[in-house]
Formats: structure tokens, sequence, C-alpha cells
């Protein structure tokens, strides 16, 4: 709290040159002011054995979000929750250069030693996990979009 004009100075300056500016709350009871500030969207640090935020996953709720870190997994448990609108994609990257991609159930699985040795096989992995991490996210969507869903 005791940040927020600094920080806000700061989204300011970035905003000008920026359609959107992530801002990633490290108190609890600031969001509501943050979400004044022009073309703010949350950050969440989703928990991981990195990091966390302290932040309480119910003052993000109702407020655009950006998911940083975490695993598909994670990222799409916290989708039910929050008002997610996009998320990094660094897991399946980082998986990919290990031979390895995201099935539909978004457990990691790893590709043949065959296609792990050039790069269109550590390529193919990244598309694959991006078609399925994208088909779990409608999936779920479908499923959830019945009912009190955030989306």
């Amino acid at each position: 709290p005791d940040d927020l004009s600094e920080t806000r100075d700061r989204v300011a300056e970035i905003a000008e040159y920026a359609d959107h500016v992530i801002v990633v709350p490290k108190a609890n009871g600031i969001i509501d002011e943050i979400m004044t500030w022009p073309k703010v969207i949350l950050g969440y640090s989703v928990p991981t054995k990195y990091g966390a935020t302290d932040v309480p996953v119910w003052e993000f709720a109702q407020h655009p979000v950006h998911l940083l870190g975490g695993g598909p997994k994670a990222q799409l448990d916290l989708s039910r929750f929050m008002n997610v609108i996009s998320a990094d994609c660094k897991a399946h990257f980082r998986a990919a250069g290990y031979g390895q991609y995201y099935d539909t159930s978004l457990r990691s699985q790893k590709i043949t030693d065959a296609q792990k040795q050039d790069d269109a096989g550590l390529r193919s992995a990244f598309r694959l996990s991006c078609r399925n991490i994208l088909d779990a996210w409608k999936k779920d969507y479908d499923v959830n979009s019945q009912g009190n869903h955030n989306r």
C-alpha cells in the first residue's frame, strides 16, 4: 500500500506506450484502487514452488486477470474463480524444450526420442500442447458456462 503512488506513476508512464499494463498487487485491499487506473489488467502469480501472491483469489474475482506462471492445469483451475483474459505459456514452452507436451487432460507426456532429435519435433510438441490446452479450456468453458462461471 505504501508504494501505490509510485506504482501509479510508473503505470501511467508505461501506458503511454502500451494498450494494457499488467499490475501484480502485492498487498490485500488495494485492487479496487488499482482498477481505477487507466489501461490496467491485474496479474495473478499462480502458486508454484518458486512463489505466489499473498493476495487471496477472491479479491481478483470480478476484474480482468492475466495469469503469471504455473502449469496449464493450475491455470485452468484458477479460471473457474477469476475473470481470466490471458495466461502465460512458459510451462508448455519449457516442456517442449525437454521433449514433452501437454495432452488434453493437461498431463505432461513425452514425444518420441526420434522427434526430440530435431527442431521440428520440439516445435510439434509445443504446437500439440497449445492445441490441447486450448481444447481443454474450450471444453471447460462449454461445461461450466451453464452455471455460475466468470468467463
